[in-house]
């Protein structure tokens, strides 16, 4: 593996977004995102076409969620739909909360495009949910 990807997981990666830009990352390639389908906090991570996610190493906020993600990721489908839908309901959101926020959307994302990619292993009735609610 390229020793400029720190692999956090398997579908978790940490890399310094410069390198991208610069081609020393040849697993990864800038993926560009139409403005509608912009992540929020998009400074901080991107979504790779096939459903990896990246964590911006120059980001202020890589060593928390470098931490705070992978367990997010251990949420099943159905309780990341439960959690952001409660979240969402919160009218003025502190930092915390915005941050856990982002951080469930981007996971339903990430998911979404895994999902796409790797149709065999869907849960579809899930993954219908998710696209429904998301859409």
């Amino acid at each position: 593996m390229n020793p400029n990807i720190e692999v956090i997981t398997p579908v978790l990666w940490g890399v310094n977004s410069f390198y991208v830009k610069a081609g020393w990352t040849k697993e990864l390639l800038p993926i560009p995102q139409p403005p509608d389908q912009l992540l929020t906090g998009s400074k901080d991570v991107s979504l790779t076409d096939n459903g990896i996610m990246v964590l911006h190493k120059e980001s202020e906020l890589y060593p928390t969620l470098k931490k705070f993600v992978p367990k997010i990721m251990e949420h099943s489908d159905e309780e990341l739909v439960t959690s952001l839908q409660k979240i969402s309901s919160i009218s003025n959101l502190d930092n915390y909360e915005k941050l856990y926020k982002s951080v469930l959307e981007w996971e339903i994302k990430r998911r979404e495009i895994y999902y796409k990619t790797h149709q065999e292993s869907v849960n579809t009735s899930i993954f219908e949910t998710l696209i429904k609610m998301f859409n």
